[in-house]
């Protein structure tokens, strides 16, 4: 792997980043000898097609896995070569993959600032108290009741208050698969605010280990503008129904 770094902002550098032709294909290779466990044709038993008709009749899923599982790890390869520390994972930008050639692209990343204090001995400052009312030790209490919460599975269809670990996969309106989508043991609240109605609807009445398809519309003001007024396609698997129960104030 060759990389190198430029910075592009204040506390922002943007890597560019190029994989031998060598280590795409052996990293192909694996994911495709992973799908060929899996993998089923006409003439040929589960797990035992031909590597090469894999890479033939799959050759989008052996590029979907490929991309996702390889760019996030390179990209931070090449991060922790650079001595960079992110505050957040890196924006992966400019991808130019083509079979037999060398795969590029570009990782975005923000590091803390470096800052620098200049002439601030000297300066009067004036140290204020704030009183602790009841309304503040009510809430420092109820968000340590959030966090120490505990799930207790049920075993009955799912209703609003219920809380679901799902397994989730997201689609755009053409049936693909929308890169980094797929989410494991994901805890989903019904009822909750932040729910979309359409996806709550869907999974009402739901029952542990089925999966289910939920059609869903995103509206036009939803805060991640790339989903906003969108209508794509969640598979579901529900794992567990659970009810969210919090601990009690008392000395334990």
């Amino acid at each position: 792997m060759k990389h190198s770094a430029r910075s592009t902002g204040p506390w922002q550098h943007t890597l560019e980043i190029e994989v031998p032709v060598e280590e795409v294909e052996g990293r192909l290779e694996e994911v495709a000898r992973q799908i060929q466990r899996r993998a089923s044709l006409p003439g040929f038993r589960k797990g035992h097609v031909p590597l090469d008709m894999v890479r033939q009749h799959y050759a989008a899923s052996v590029e979907q896995e490929f991309l996702e599982s390889f760019v996030p790890r390179v990209a931070g390869e090449a991060v922790d070569e650079a001595r960079l520390q992110p505050v957040v994972p890196p924006l992966v930008r400019n991808l130019r993959f083509t079979p037999g050639q060398p795969l590029r692209f570009e990782a975005v990343v923000d590091v803390r600032p470096e800052i620098e204090a200049k002439n601030y001995r000297g300066i009067p400052i004036t140290r204020t108290s704030r009183p602790v009312d009841e309304s503040a030790v009510e809430k420092v209490l109820a968000d340590l009741r959030e966090e120490s919460a505990v799930f207790v599975d049920l075993d009955r269809p799912a209703r609003s208050g219920d809380v679901l670990l799902v397994d989730s996969t997201r689609f755009d309106a053409a049936g693909r698969r929308m890169p980094g989508s797929r989410m494991k043991a994901r805890r989903l609240p019904l009822g909750g605010e932040s729910m979309l109605p359409d996806l709550e609807a869907g999974l009402i009445g739901a029952v542990e280990g089925q999966e289910r398809t939920v059609d869903v519309r995103y509206p036009d003001d939803y805060g991640v503008p790339e989903l906003a007024g969108k209508a794509l396609r969640y598979a579901i698997k529900v794992r567990k129904i659970q009810e969210k129960k919090l601990r009690a104030l008392d000395d334990n």
